[in-house]
C-alpha cells in the first residue's frame, strides 16, 4: 500500500506502529540502519548462547567425571576399609599403617572429586541462568527484527534478496 501526500496521517492505517515512521528516503535508510544494528546485535547475542551452551555441556561433563571418580576412590576406600576389617591385620604392623594411610588418601581425594562436583554444579546453574537471559533477549530481538522488517518493506526499496538474506541471518541465530 503506498501513501498519498496528502493523506493526513490521522486517515493512514497504522500496520502494527508503521504510521510513527516517516516514509521519506530518509525515513527509510534510517530504518534500514536500525534493521542492521538489531541484526547484528541479535547475531552477538546468538554467539553468546552458542558459547554459555557450550560452558553448560562442558561443565556437565566435567561434573559427571568428577563424580565418577568420586566413586572409584570411595570404592577403594570402601574395599581397604573391607579387607582390614575381615582379615586379623595387627594394629602394630606396617600393612595396617599402609592400609590406613591409603585409606586416608582415598578419602580426601574423594572429598576432593566430590567439591569439584558440588562446584561445577553450582557453575552449570549460574551459566543456565545467564543462558536463559541471552536465550530471552535472542527472542525479543527477533522479534524487534520482524516488526522492523515490515516496516522496512512496507517503505518500499527493499529487495527480496536482502530480504532473503536478512530471514537466512535470522534463521541461524536461532539454533537454539
Amino acid at each position: 500500500m503506498t501513501y498519498n501526500s496528502d493523506t493526513t496521517s490521522e486517515n493512514r492505517p497504522d500496520y502494527d506502529g508503521l504510521r510513527e515512521y516517516d516514509l521519506s528516503i530518509e525515513g527509510q535508510a534510517q530504518r534500514v540502519h536500525e534493521l542492521e544494528e538489531l541484526l547484528e546485535l541479535a547475531e552477538s547475542t546468538a554467539a553468546n548462547v552458542g558459547r554459555l551452551a557450550d560452558s553448560v555441556d562442558r561443565g556437565r561433563t566435567q561434573a559427571w567425571i568428577a563424580t565418577i571418580l568420586a566413586s572409584f576412590f570411595f570404592s577403594i576406600l570402601a574395599s581397604g576399609l573391607s579387607y582390614v576389617f575381615t582379615t586379623s591385620v595387627r594394629v602394630d604392623s606396617s600393612l595396617y599403617y599402609i592400609i590406613a594411610a591409603a585409606a586416608s588418601l582415598n578419602a580426601l581425594v574423594a572429598v576432593a572429586f566430590m567439591m569439584v562436583f558440588i562446584n561445577r554444579t553450582a557453575y552449570v546453574k549460574r551459566v543456565k541462568r545467564d543462558l536463559m537471559v541471552e536465550i530471552d533477549i535472542q527472542h525479543r530481538l527477533v522479534s524487534m527484527i520482524d516488526q522492523q522488517m515490515q516496516r522496512v518493506v512496507h517503505g518500499g526499496e527493499y529487495s527480496p534478496v536482502h530480504r532473503a538474506i536478512v530471514d537466512i541471518r535470522v534463521r541461524r541465530m536461532m539454533r537454539y
